[in-house]
């Protein structure tokens, strides 16, 4: 008979499973994930999931466990490899930055909570003793996100909400329930086949280099196969050499994601350019890309550069689509809902032939002037609208100078 296993015992296995492939850095590799994590809800208040920071020594990153599998769509949602999350920290600057902003007010005596308002973008809220939101700062640069008075946050913030819809159709949530039991029976049934000590490691945040018997691939480098003792195959590739760029604003998402891109095919053209020509700065004022015009996306890369590269959208695409490109050596520009990221990279966990575990190497431009790489992030955390490929027939391998 197989135990029951929690959903944060299941996830932290996940997580251990692949960091096994070797793909992560070294910072990654060395963290414990044993903390409780915080606690991150989504705009209207109910949990959505759990950060859980990578703690030790080099450590650094942080998980995202989902707190409804079901509704999340999967059990680990995303590994973020070079962001530290320190909630005290957060919490104290936030109040600092409070203060400002709120004079007057008597900011201990206000109620704190994490809300994530544009993944993997979390902010502070500040709530009042009605329950009413007062203001939103990013929990990263401390920018205030909402108006800190007269508008409700949930209101403001929906467009920028990336999350799956809290309620989604009858028929997507039985996939979903479904997906997961399976899930659930696979990595118990492969928990139940070990011996205690083993189990206990790998369904907490730390790594023993000695339970697996895999062949490292290099970081950054080529697709490799690692094997682990049990069924398990993970298979991983990640560009070489692949830049990261942050928008310049709040919204040139989709200027930095091709600026991204075009510096992969070593063409070096600026986000504010290529800003200009999608019209998104005029008389120095700055607008967002309206993404139901993507289909244009395609014909301006092609002119950025300079007829050396052809584009074409693929509408919802699939994880076949991402993994297919990838081998194939091209970045893809990646829509999801109201916003545009880039994917370098894959991390796939396969059993018997069957993929049970499919994720993408992110390297999102938010937040502005720095950028996020997510490690590995769930292929289906999203609802995938459009992808851009891109792609020069001579040349698909690129190490610029």
């Amino acid at each position: 008979m197989i135990e029951r296993y929690s959903n944060r015992q299941l996830a932290l296995l996940q997580f251990n499973l692949l960091r096994s492939s070797g793909i992560f850095e070294e910072a990654v590799l060395k963290g414990s994930a044993d903390s409780a994590g915080t606690l991150i809800l989504d705009l209207k208040g109910k949990g959505n999931f759990y950060r859980v920071p990578l703690k030790g020594d080099d450590a650094k990153g942080y998980l995202d466990l989902a707190v409804d599998p079901i509704a999340s769509n999967g059990l680990l949602l995303g590994i973020v490899c070079d962001h530290v999350w320190d909630e005290v920290v957060i919490i104290g600057k936030a109040k600092d930055k409070a203060r400002t902003e709120l004079p007057g007010v008597d900011i201990d005596k206000l109620g704190i909570r994490f809300v994530v308002y544009r993944y993997p973008r979390v902010g502070v809220q500040f709530i009042d003793l009605s329950g009413q939101s007062i203001l939103l700062l990013d929990a990263d640069t401390f920018v205030t996100v909402s108006p800190s008075q007269g508008t409700e946050v949930v209101e403001y913030l929906s467009r920028f909400e990336r999350l799956p819809l809290e309620e989604v159709s009858a028929r997507r949530r039985k996939f979903r329930a479904d997906k997961y039991k399976r899930q659930v029976q696979v990595l118990g049934a492969v928990l139940e086949s070990i011996d205690t000590k083993t189990r206990v490691v790998l369904t907490s945040g730390a790594i023993d280099s000695s339970l697996w018997g895999v062949e490292r691939t290099t970081y950054g480098g080529a697709t490799g196969d690692a094997t682990i003792d049990w069924p398990f195959v993970v298979k991983c590739k990640r560009l070489k050499h692949y830049p990261l760029r942050g928008q310049l604003n709040e919204v040139w998402c989709v200027p930095a994601s091709l600026e991204m891109i075009l510096a992969f095919y070593c063409f070096d053209i600026d986000q504010e350019s290529i800003a200009k020509m999608l019209c998104l700065e005029m008389g120095g004022s700055v607008y967002e890309f309206d993404l139901k015009r993507i289909a244009d996306l395609p014909g301006a890369l092609i002119v950025l550069s300079n007829y050396a590269l052809t584009g074409s959208l693929r509408l919802a695409p699939s994880w076949e689509v991402f993994r297919n490109e990838i081998d194939a050596g091209r970045p893809i520009v990646d829509i999801i809902d109201g916003h545009a990221r880039t994917i370098a990279g894959y991390v796939s966990l396969s059993m018997h032939g069957q993929d049970i575990l499919n994720g993408l190497v992110v390297f999102d431009p938010s937040p502005s002037t720095e950028g996020t790489i997510i490690c590995w992030e769930s292929v289906d955390r999203y609802e995938h609208l459009g992808a851009i490929l891109s792609w020069e027939e001579s040349a698909p391998q690129y190490s610029c100078p």
